[in-house]
């Protein structure tokens, strides 16, 4: 359920307070976005008080950004715009530019200063525009959301759903509420309850976005199979209870991207599984409950990048399997206030994978890691107020862990049992722990080596020993 505004033959609306850029001159970070259907030849969005000096001004064909307060721009479109689309007006370390859809207008202008907003739709009589939505952002943040789907579809207040900073709609507008326009937008899905979405198949080049799913309840999100080139978004969800996100199956190059999950309870989230040169994204997860990675299998050249995980319980990273080339481009910046259990992992071929910056104030389990053909994997950085237990690791022919380094803990670390085959190297560097250290059981085939696993220690013998052979780092000592 949705709802746009119509903006016909009105006048200026000003806003509960004006918005300011924030930040110096020469390196802020702001961004406006304008979603909107110019009904009219051209459209002004908005400005600062009555002075037409400092607008943004919607046409059919080109955008305009007047702005005394810096550097004015006027970016043609390429083609006539007669249905809905987005306007980015972005200012970032002192340079302004514009994007439709997406799409840069090049080039950007010097200087990153703006006019404060004040009114929305000034300068319009004669002019007409629906309005979908006003989105304000600084420094990658959403400061203001207007959002007509907010009035449900009564009322005289444009709602700002972020800081409440809401527009009266007169000078203009109907008081019958006819100036909001319900239509089926295939998204935004509110609920006081739970959710169940549907089970999507694609098939060719289907496409489907699933955007901004609310729930005070559960949410369970589709199961979701992809054939061929059939791509999804699913964006922006957002629930006090639990979440359960899809089951994937990616084929041919079918793509996903699942972003920006936020639940007051624990997230499961989907088993993947690539084929071909699918790919998917799963970025920013937070939860205060637990969090359940993917189990995530990829065939051919298929990619995952899982990043930036947080969670106040426990978290479990997924078993991960790799043939061919495949790649996890990063299991990334994981934090967790209880345990971590780090992804079983197996690499067939020239498939590799990084596992980076693991901090916990619990247990620290790392994965268990089977290498073969010239697989290599690095894992770093790990730190835990608990235990740390490192993998068992087997390399096979030419595979390699390129480094284990920099393991702290103020509990008891203990390192992998090692068997290597053929040329197989390891490094295992810089470990500390405030508890006991417990070395690998180290076994080496062919010409593999351990780089320098023992680098000095001290042998205490009474009168009755004798070393009777020495090697580097071996004694054979006869009692």
């Amino acid at each position: 359920m949705a709802y746009y505004l119509k903006a016909y033959n009105i006048s200026e609306c000003f806003l509960t307070t004006p918005v300011a850029v924030t930040g110096t001159s020469g390196s802020r970070n702001w961004r406006y976005l304008f979603t909107l259907n110019i009904v009219t030849n051209d459209f002004v969005i908005g400005g600062r008080d009555s002075n037409s000096s400092n607008i943004f001004f919607a046409k059919k064909s080109a955008f305009e950004l007047r702005n005394s307060q810096g550097t004015n721009i006027n970016r043609t479109y390429g083609s006539t715009q007669s249905d809905v689309h987005t306007v980015e007006v972005i200012g970032l370390n002192n340079q302004t530019f514009v994007q439709l859809d997406g799409t840069l207008l090049a080039p950007s202008v010097n200087g990153d200063d703006i006019f404060d907003l004040e009114t929305l739709f000034a300068f319009d009589a004669g002019r007409s525009a629906d309005i979908y939505r006003i989105q304000f952002y600084e420094n990658n943040v959403l400061v203001h959301d207007w959002d007509p789907t907010a009035s449900n579809g009564t009322g005289s207040i444009l709602v700002d759903r972020i800081a409440a900073n809401n527009v009266i709609l007169g000078n203009g507008f109907p008081t019958d509420g006819s100036q909001w326009e319900y239509y089926d937008d295939g998204g935004v899905i509110t609920a006081a309850g739970d959710i169940t979405l549907p089970s999507l198949v694609f098939a060719g080049t289907a496409t489907d976005t699933t955007s901004e799913i609310t729930a005070a309840g559960d949410i369970t999100l589709p199961s979701l199979v992809f054939a061929g080139n059939a791509t999804d978004t699913t964006s922006e969800i957002t629930v006090a209870g639990d979440i359960t996100l899809p089951s994937l199956v990616l084929a041919g190059s079918a793509t996903d991207t699942t972003s920006e999950i936020t639940a007051a309870g624990n997230i499961t989230l989907p088993s993947l599984v690539f084929a071909g040169t699918a790919t998917d994204t799963t970025s920013e997860i937070t939860a205060a409950g637990d969090i359940t990675l993917p189990s995530l299998v990829f065939a051919g050249n298929a990619t995952d990048t899982t990043s930036e995980i947080t969670v106040a319980g426990d978290i479990i990273l997924p078993s991960l399997v790799f043939a061919g080339n495949a790649s996890t481009s990063e299991v990334g910046q994981v934090t967790a206030a209880g345990d971590i259990t780090l992804p079983s992992l197996v690499f067939a071929g020239s498939a590799t994978d990084t596992t980076s910056e693991v901090t916990a104030a619990g247990d620290v389990t790392l994965p268990s890691l089977v290498f073969a053909g010239s697989a290599t994997d690095t894992t770093s950085e790990v730190t835990a107020a608990g235990d740390i237990t490192l993998p068992s690791l087997v390399f096979a022919g030419t595979g390699a862990i390129t480094e284990t380094s920099e393991v702290t803990a103020a509990g008891d670390i203990t390192l992998p049992s090692l068997v290597f085959a053929g040329s197989a190297t390891d490094t295992t560097s810089e470990v500390t722990a405030a508890g006991d250290i417990t070395l690998p059981s180290l076994v080496f085939a062919g010409n593999a080596t351990a780089g320098q696993v023992i680098s000095d220690f001290t042998i205490q013998i009474d009168n009755t020993a004798k070393i009777i052979e020495t090697t580097p780092n071996s004694y054979t000592i006869r009692i």
